[in-house]
């Protein structure tokens, strides 16, 4: 500035209609004027020269590394836009002083003004006009770098030279939408990519193999670190997921660029596990892309830390937490699924340092060590990888010998796990553990020994035992892993004991249905349920048991009948098989009767759900009657409405009496009463039992 302000002074013409005054200041030696001129041209010389040496410098780095800094390409592109914009700049700071009169204020003093370029809406629609036509490499430039002034007023702290000035939210908006419209489609058609995806192996074309790619390289680099950088300062889910969605179409730019790629795929697993619903989503499917697409060191990366942020982020589970955890794990099942064999490895790890902390608690027996097997986080851990071995283990492209062999130490851990602290307090972790072991058993086709640690409840609980309080809440054991003394105590825990031991022995049978040795496998099954029927005095709980035992025999006698028409060898393991799948085609009597039940069960668990609102945490509403003061103040102030009436005289006019009660009413409440007493001196029992 102070180098144009010089030149201004020495070149600038006079006019004849003002009066020059003359100084001291104003005199210029005709010598220093010559040697002003002689450095100014070796300047000018120098720079040319310097600008000369970057450009090969620009092109030795491009031709040696791909992947450098993002620093290091701005800093070799401004210092070419500095040369390039010498001659303009001149001009145009002789127009500014020439036309502004902000330079000076009235003592002479300079201001500072802000040189970069305003951007405007004319601009931004010229721009939108030319990335729709041709391959306007130029215009992809600028708009990089107008994203990346744009990001100056949104980003705090961000430190970048900006050759564009973005005032306002329009104008914010304006080039965002510019970029998330129309950039795109002008970078596939300048680099000639056609489609992005190849037609051979269904895989991504990366973007470096298309035409003009030493051209784009830098303004598209820094453009996905201006992407990336906003995503990272977003908090409206609507925006974040405009800018998600608008970086899944750049993920073949970004396999470009290792470092940059790094920097995405932890923005997205954060994202993955902690944002809404819909980024979420977002999130995994362009992590999915990316697995597909990379090379093991990147998967290796992405299968380590999905877990690791799953892990993090499932310590506590509720009504609103529980769908995200089940998000998670099905998003994980999909991901793994793209490489079975490094799958395997991870899991192979993840599955052992579950067994040591087992095992820590089974020798240690301290509360430490129990504490780190009884929680959420290793519960949840169980399920995924029961799931992702129900789910990958057996496929239409075979068995996969390498995640078959991990069936048998996930089992045994699951097992220890029901065993380590077998009291009725865990009931929850219990049957989480044992719908683990059947989604296990019954996806995979691997028999497991499941009906003893259902059947030990009944050895552990008392069902003849009353029950000492009635809640108006009912227990969900999918949001519990343990029970406190009042629960253990209230008549809706065993109520809710007996439907999840329903369902899981309906749940695990119906698979076995099919089974030539179904009898044989149910038979210490239904001496049990006799038993119990035998001593359970609740005709509620017998009803549900004889229900399901009713349903075993008649599946036992239909096996029975197809196993006498039989002809082959058991030893025979061909014709057994086949067997079997003409029996499952057939349908068998648990098989169908699962089918209605499972139905009529989750429009029940749908009826509880949308009836939870109207009953929450045991808030009964209570009539607050006046008490005798607030009567006799109030009878003081409105006595005078009422002069002529007395106290019975209210009752009187108003037919408001009760009716007389008929003899079967009077019966009725004298048996209510006398069973509320008896309930009154059970409980007074049950204390001095236990005392």
């Amino acid at each position: 500035m102070s180098k144009a302000m010089s030149k201004s002074k020495v070149e600038r013409p006079t006019k004849p209609d003002e009066e020059m005054e003359t100084s001291d200041d104003d005199y210029i030696d005709p010598k220093m004027e010559k040697y002003f001129k002689d450095t100014k041209d070796k300047i000018q010389e120098k720079l040319s020269l310097n600008g000369k040496q970057n450009k090969k410098v620009i092109k030795q780095e491009d031709e040696d590394d791909d992947f450098e800094d993002i620093s290091d390409f701005e800093e070799e592109e401004e210092e070419d836009d500095d040369e390039e914009e010498m001659d303009e700049g001149e001009s145009s700071e002789e127009e500014a002083e020439e036309n502004s009169d902000g330079d000076k204020n009235e003592e002479g003093e300079e201001i500072d003004v802000d040189e970069r370029k305003k951007l405007t809406l004319k601009t931004i629609n010229n721009w939108s006009r030319k990335l729709a036509e041709g391959k306007p490499i130029k215009i992809v430039n600028e708009v990089a770098k107008a994203l990346k002034s744009a990001l100056l007023n949104v980003i705090p702290n961000r430190k970048a030279d900006s050759s564009y000035r973005v005032d306002g939210s329009e104008m914010f908006n304006a080039v965002i939408r510019l970029c998330i419209r129309d950039f795109f489609p002008c970078l596939l058609r300048i680099l000639n990519l056609g489609s992005v995806k190849s037609d051979a192996d269904k895989k991504l074309k990366l973007a470096s193999s298309g035409e003009n790619w030493k051209k784009l390289k830098i303004p598209v680099r820094s453009y996905l670190d201006d992407m990336l950088a906003l995503a990272f300062n977003l908090n409206e889910p609507e925006v974040l997921n405009a800018i998600l969605r608008h970086i899944r179409l750049l993920i073949n730019f970004y396999l470009c660029f290792p470092k940059t790629l790094k920097l995405l795929i932890k923005l997205l697993i954060q994202i993955w596990s902690q944002n809404d619903e819909k980024s979420r989503l977002i999130a995994f499917v362009c992590l999915h892309k990316i697995v597909a697409n990379t090379h093991e060191k990147n998967q290796n990366f992405i299968f380590k830390n999905l877990y690791l942020s799953f892990a993090r982020n499932s310590k506590f589970t509720s009504i609103n937490t529980l769908p995200l955890i089940n998000f998670m794990q099905r998003s994980l099942i999909e991901i793994y699924a793209l490489n079975p064999k490094m799958a395997y490895e991870h899991v192979f790890v993840f599955i052992r340092q579950l067994g040591i902390h087992l095992r820590n608690a089974m020798n240690l027996k301290k509360k430490e060590s129990y504490q780190a097997v009884y929680n959420w986080q290793f519960v949840h851990s169980l399920v995924l990888w029961s799931k992702l071995l129900s789910a990958q283990v057996k496929t239409s492209q075979g068995v996969d010998e390498y995640l078959h062999q991990l069936i048998y130490p996930l089992t045994q851990i699951i097992i220890g796990t029901i065993k380590l602290i077998p009291t009725p307090r865990y009931y929850p972790l219990r049957f989480h553990c044992v719908n683990a072991l059947i989604t296990l058993s019954n996806s995979t086709d691997v028999f497991i020994p499941i009906i003893p640690f259902i059947l030990e409840v009944f050895d552990i609980t008392d069902f003849n035992k009353k029950h000492a309080t009635i809640s108006v809440k009912q227990l969900n054991f999918s949001f519990m892993l343990k029970l406190n003394k009042q629960q253990l105590q209230d008549k809706a825990f065993k109520d809710v004991l007996i439907d999840i031991i329903y369902d899981s022995l309906i749940l695990y049978l119906q698979h076995q249905s099919c089974d030539i040795a179904f009898p044989e496998l149910v038979l210490p099954l239904i001496i049990r349920i006799k038993e119990f029927l035998k001593k359970c005095k609740n005709t509620s709980y017998c009803k549900v048991m004889k229900g399901l035992l009713d349903k075993i025999q008649e599946n036992c006698k239909f096996i029975e009948d197809r196993r006498n028409k039989a002809t082959f060898n058991l030893k025979d393991k061909k014709q057994v098989d086949f067997w079997t799948e003409k029996t499952k085609e057939a349908g068998t009597p648990l098989i169908n009767w699962y089918s209605r039940y499972k139905t009529l069960r989750e429009r029940e668990i749908l009826m509880e759900i949308s009836n939870k609102d109207y009953i929450s945490q045991n808030n009964v509403p209570l009539i607050e009657r006046p008490s005798n003061e607030q009567r006799e103040e109030e009878r003081k102030e409105f006595g005078e409405l009422f002069v002529n009436l007395e106290d019975d005289s209210d009752t009187e006019s108003l037919d408001f009496v009760p009716k007389k009660k008929t003899e079967q009413e009077d019966v009725s409440e004298i048996e209510s009463e006398d069973q509320f007493s008896d309930a009154g001196q059970e409980e007074e029992d049950e204390d001095q039992d236990s005392e």
